[in-house]
């Protein structure tokens, strides 16, 4: 008796030959990539009046930031004790 070839194995089969082209990667490394490459930069900064920072081991007490307000919330008062509204701050490891 001839075996039948179903529609079930001819699906079973499509799966498998996607599968198999589709998971063989790209090693070219002549081609570009498409992705966003971080950058890390250090800068030297200057306080100049009406500038404060805040030190790194301060930073271990930021609890969270809402970047569309500007909002920082630090769980320890005595890391930012020092600030006044209206200065410039810079986030010594974070932002300024």
């Amino acid at each position: 008796m001839k075996p039948k070839f179903t529609f079930r194995h001819f699906s079973f089969l499509l799966v498998l030959v996607v599968l198999l082209t589709t998971c063989g990667g790209n090693n070219n490394s002549d081609q570009e990539v498409d992705a966003i490459i971080p950058e890390n930069q250090t800068f030297e900064a200057t306080e100049q009046d009406n500038t404060s920072s805040v030190a790194m081991s301060d930073m271990n007490s930021l609890e969270s930031f809402d970047q569309n307000t500007g909002t920082y919330i630090f769980s320890d008062d005595d890391a930012v004790k020092g600030l006044k509204e209206g200065q410039v701050v810079l986030f010594e490891g974070h932002s300024l």
